[in-house]
């Protein structure tokens, strides 16, 4: 999505600054990196490498050089596979990508723990919503041991999503091995492997200026594979930086420069990159959890447009379009949609995962729902543009209504309602007594059961072989040799044994 209207909150100084500092940080202050190879390899660059502390201090035209070389591999990938069109002004969404293990539901706002069904009904839905681009499996399934969920989350995507742009956290090193021998058998050519469309890694420091050993383990196994690598910081101001906006731009600025010097360092050629902006304010009332939908998402976003502006990247993902209430309320709305609509002005990209409650204290697909809809509405505005000529003026409509009249006439057959009016199948527009008949929450439930009615069970996408195939590496990679046979007994049950499912 290129920039609908020119916003800068930061002066092209300030953001020079920001980056200068950063690159002051990274060359005097350094971060850790726990892993022997990459520390080598940084060696070998040029920079200053404490082995002892694992600390690693960068010359700037170390962080410069990674910078240039990722915006090359960038620019190349966007020309030859995706085309990034200036004129596209249509937003779309990432579904929760399976960190949740609670269903909230709708009304009571109970919370309960979620199954597979739930997770099956979710990847439906995800396939049935226009605006969601990158499905999940929504959820982790209770009864089933925590270390293999994503393994059972990229399963169930594998076999039922028909949008091949998946989401999972990935849990360990094990977890990754196997869902890269998964994404093979699946995926359809070279290209949609290591772009990350099925499987990608997004490497995040534990703390400020702090990789753990783990996750640079993992990074360096998608890096061995050239699948695409991601880095961000999930920075909090008053938290995980000072408590001014200043701070909180650099330091989670850095800690992607750091991020990134890594990738490239341990695959030169990674096939493109996002600029990943998913910063909060802390909560003083609750310092454990972030404000999700804070006026200040919307700053952050527009700060982290110019950024990514600045290194060249044209996608950028911020946190926004988010509430902090747990109920569908005032609240909700009002924060979900000022933040989201604010930070499109900007141009960003992406406004993060959706269909979830509040902090991630539950998800629902009712909320899902209303997102997609709340897209809608938001890509209505921002899809038009105001064509003033000849045809759109119609004077001949004018001319025959006349004075005194109207165009009531041509509402019934008029072909440009497609076109002008935003027909919601959600939103409620009526007078009292036709409102009683049809509240929005109803029509959000009854869309939701339209879906499900027409498309659950799911079917299966792939063929028998591919099945087949992807037991086999979930068998070679699973210590526990009935893991996958349960799985597929469980599957069986909650899709009450539809057709496509082998038991």
């Amino acid at each position: 999505m290129s920039k609908a209207f020119n916003v800068k909150i930061l002066s092209n100084k300030s953001v020079k600054k920001i980056h200068d500092e950063s690159l002051r940080i990274l060359r005097e202050v350094g971060a850790r990196f726990p892993h022997k190879e990459l520390l080598e390899i940084f060696k070998e660059q040029g920079t200053k490498v404490d082995f002892e502390n694992e600390v690693v201090k960068f010359p700037s035209h170390i962080i410069e050089n990674a910078i240039n070389i990722q915006r090359e591999n960038t620019e190349a990938y966007y020309k030859k596979y995706e085309k990034f069109d200036e004129d596209r002004y249509t937003h779309k969404f990432f579904m929760s990508g399976g960190n949740i293990k609670y269903v909230i539901e709708p009304g009571t706002y109970k919370r309960r723990e979620a199954t597979l069904s739930d997770m099956l009904k979710a990847i439906v839905v995800g396939n049935a919503l226009e605006n969601v681009e990158r499905v999940s499996s929504f959820l982790i399934p209770k009864g089933y041991d925590p270390a293999l969920v994503d393994i059972i989350q990229f399963y169930l995507l594998a076999l039922y999503s028909k949008k091949r742009y998946f989401f999972v956290y990935i849990n360990s090193l094990d977890s990754a091995k196997c869902l890269i021998e998964m994404a093979k058998v699946i995926a359809e050519d070279e290209i949609q492997l290591k772009s990350g469309s099925l499987v990608e890694y997004e490497l995040e420091p534990t703390n400020n200026l702090e990789f753990s050993k783990e996750h640079l383990d993992i990074a360096a196994e998608f890096a061995k594979q050239d699948i695409k690598l991601v880095t961000t910081h999930w920075c909090w101001m008053g938290h995980q930086s000072p408590m001014t906006f200043a701070s909180l731009l650099t330091l989670t600025n850095t800690n992607i420069l750091a991020g990134l010097a890594a990738i490239i360092a341990l695959n030169p050629k990674n096939l493109f990159f996002r600029y990943i902006f998913p910063v909060h304010c802390v909560n003083k009332n609750e310092p454990s959890l972030p404000l999700m939908s804070s006026p200040n998402q919307v700053l952050f976003s527009w700060a982290a447009r110019q950024l990514a502006d600045l290194y060249g990247f044209k996608y950028c993902l911020t946190n926004s379009g988010f509430s902090d209430s747990i109920e569908d309320n005032f609240q909700t709305g009002f924060e979900i949609g000022v933040t989201a609509a604010l930070a499109m002005v900007a141009g960003i990209d992406s406004t993060g995962v959706k269909g979830i409650h509040a902090v991630d204290q539950g998800v629902s697909l009712e909320h899902l729902i209303m997102d997609n809809e709340m897209f809608n509405h938001l890509n209505f505005i921002f899809g038009k543009k105001l064509v003033v000529n000849e045809e759109t003026l119609d004077f001949e409509s004018i001319q025959k209504s006349g004075i005194g009249g109207n165009f009531l006439y041509s509402l019934k057959n008029d072909q440009r309602l497609k076109e002008y009016y935003w027909d919601s199948d959600i939103f409620v527009a009526s007078s009292y007594e036709n409102w009683k008949k049809g509240k929005c929450y109803n029509n959000i439930k009854n869309k939701l059961k339209g879906i499900l009615d027409e498309s659950y069970p799911p079917k299966q996408i792939l063929n028998e072989d591919k099945v087949k195939r992807l037991d086999d590496v979930i068998r070679a990679h699973v210590k526990d040799r009935s893991f996958i046979d349960r799985l597929k007994k469980d599957i069986s049950k909650a899709t009450k044994g539809s057709k496509g499912v082998r038991t």
